[in-house]
């Protein structure tokens, strides 16, 4: 509605989500005494400590790997001609559905807390960091069958074959799977940003590419998340929170005038933050959770003239850590 004031969401100083554990990068040189095969990958820096050469092919992959073995206690790996994750920025969603939840239940931890990932890839990453994080359990989606049995392995290296289901989908007729669980509190997804290869700007900063079914999608991702939003209108409250993570800002704005059209009034929009990377975040729900309260989880869309102010007090930030993915 034109004149409507969202509330903002509360940051740190730094704009970085205050249960983020990567806000600060961590040191390079105190982890690769414990994962050695990080040391191809760093350089010596003046200050005495290790700088990451993130043009390397494998480097992002093998810090991944790493951190979450360390962190998170998870066996992790997938192969190099898929989208690998950026920790940072994959926490920063799990941390804003997090605050999503708090709407619409006291808390955001249980194993009765279901969620859909749709498209998990090879790296199956949402639904592992869930499980870690906040004992969810999820049922996991991708159109690839090659993508999805390393996703499997990754589930079954962690013995979590209890609580994270995969499934095969048909990408052409299915955006979110059916039959669903009894009762699903969100669903989330990382689509693909582009329409085509020739489309898609790789980040010079990284080598780390994607195949073409996790770059690209007929339509871009505009075209994919209208699909979800029609999808979504035959499920309604089946789900709780529908989201999707957005690669461009300029996406928003049809999508949300989608929503309207819809009759779709429970909206939110969130900004992530790493480096010199910007993605946004995309939720909607058939719900009345949290219209009528000062939540955590919304901002509205805002012109180029706030952009300072804007990412002053409203981004979630990761700085320096790595390319965003």
């Amino acid at each position: 509605m034109r004149g409507e004031k969202r509330k903002r969401t509360p940051t740190r100083a730094d704009g970085i989500h205050p249960r983020n554990k990567y806000r600060a990068p961590p040191d390079f040189k105190e982890l690769s005494a414990s994962y050695p095969s990080l040391l191809p990958y760093l350089l010596p820096t003046a200050a005495g400590g290790m700088h990451m050469q993130w043009h390397e092919p494998d480097a992002l992959r093998e810090l991944t790997k790493a951190l979450l073995h360390r962190d998170f206690g998870l066996t992790w790996d997938m192969p190099s001609t898929n989208l690998c994750p950026t920790l940072t920025n994959r926490l920063n969603y799990i941390h804003w559905i997090e605050d999503l939840l708090l709407l619409s239940r006291r808390t955001y931890v249980g194993n009765d807390i279901v969620g859909i990932d749709v498209g998990t890839g090879a790296s199956c990453i949402y639904p592992l960091l869930g499980h870690a994080l906040n004992q969810w359990r999820f049922v996991a989606t991708d159109i690839d069958a090659a993508s999805l049995e390393c996703a499997r392995a990754n589930v079954a290296a962690n013995d979590l074959e209890q609580h994270i289901s995969l499934r095969l989908v048909d990408g052409a007729s299915c955006v979110l799977p059916t039959p669903l669980p009894p009762a699903v509190d969100f669903s989330m997804c990382n689509p693909p940003f582009f329409d085509s290869m020739d489309e898609a700007d790789t980040n010079p900063r990284t080598s780390c590419t994607g195949s073409l079914n996790e770059m690209t999608t007929p339509g871009g991702e505009v075209a994919f998340i209208e699909r979800l939003i029609d999808a979504s209108r035959a499920l309604q409250t089946q789900v709780r929170w529908y989201t999707s993570l957005i690669g461009r800002k300029s996406s928003l704005r049809p999508l949300l005038a989608t929503l309207r059209a819809a009759g779709i009034r429970n909206t939110r929009t969130t900004e992530f933050l790493q480096g010199r990377t910007t993605r946004w975040g995309l939720a909607w729900s058939f719900t009345s959770d949290g219209m009528d309260a000062a939540d955590l989880a919304a901002h509205k869309v805002l012109g180029k003239r706030k952009e300072r102010q804007r990412r002053g007090t409203m981004a979630f930030q990761v700085d320096r850590l790595a390319p965003m993915q």
